[in-house]
């Protein structure tokens, strides 16, 4: 899912895509970063969601209780 880009501009937030292949992200190589798979919405160094999307609404909430 792409941010919606009415909240990265609400919220001020800076937004880092990381896009690779579904093989890359089998990789030992990507399990040792200790990153979430694909697709997966981090916020600071919290997994909100990972191998799912998200509403819109329930990431707004997330980003809410954190500002």
């Amino acid at each position: 899912m792409e941010i919606a880009p009415g909240l990265s501009a609400k919220y001020a937030l800076d937004v880092e895509t990381v896009i690779h292949s579904r093989e890359h992200y089998r990789s030992d190589e990507w399990l040792e970063t200790d990153l979430p798979g694909a697709p997966s919405i981090m916020i600071d160094d919290d997994v909100i969601v990972e191998g799912s999307d998200i509403s819109e609404a329930e990431l707004e909430n997330e980003i809410r209780s954190r500002s």
